[in-house]
C-alpha cells in the first residue's frame, strides 16, 4: 500500500484505474488496496460526475501526516539496498533504473481520461 500512497501524495483527484496503469498492479489488487485505505482512514474516494464508472482517490489529512514518515522511511530503505556500492557503482545502476523505468513507461498504453 505504500507505493499507492507516495503515488498519491501530493496529488489530488487521480483516477482509480490510472493508479493501476502506473504502478503496474491490476485492477483488483489495486481496488482490494485502496478499499482498505479508505477503511483505515487514509484515502478518500469519490465518484466522478462526468463517467459515474470511474472514482477520484485523495489522500485524508490523516494520510497526509504519514508522509514525511514514509518518505524518511523509503530512503533509508533505498540508502541499505545501495550500501557497499561504490560511487560510480550508484551512478551506473541509478542509470540503468531509469532506463528501465523509461522502458516501463513506454511499455505501459495510458488510456485518455474521462473526468
Amino acid at each position: 500500500m505504500l507505493p499507492l500512497l507516495h503515488r498519491l501524495s501530493g496529488a489530488t483527484g487521480v483516477r482509480q484505474e490510472d493508479l493501476s496503469l502506473e504502478t503496474g498492479l491490476d485492477k483488483s489488487t489495486v481496488a482490494h488496496a485502496v478499499k482498505r485505505l479508505v477503511e483505515l482512514g487514509y484515502v478518500d474516494r469519490t465518484l466522478c460526475h462526468e463517467d459515474r464508472r470511474c472514482y477520484h482517490l485523495a489522500l485524508t489529512q490523516k494520510a497526509k501526516a504519514l508522509v514525511p514518515s514514509v518518505e524518511q522511511a523509503m530512503e533509508e530503505w533505498n540508502a541499505a539496498l545501495a550500501r557497499g556500492f561504490s560511487d560510480e557503482e550508484r551512478i551506473q545502476l541509478e542509470g540503468y533504473l531509469r532506463r528501465m523505468a523509461a522502458s516501463a513507461e513506454g511499455a505501459c498504453v495510458k488510456p485518455k481520461s474521462h473526468c
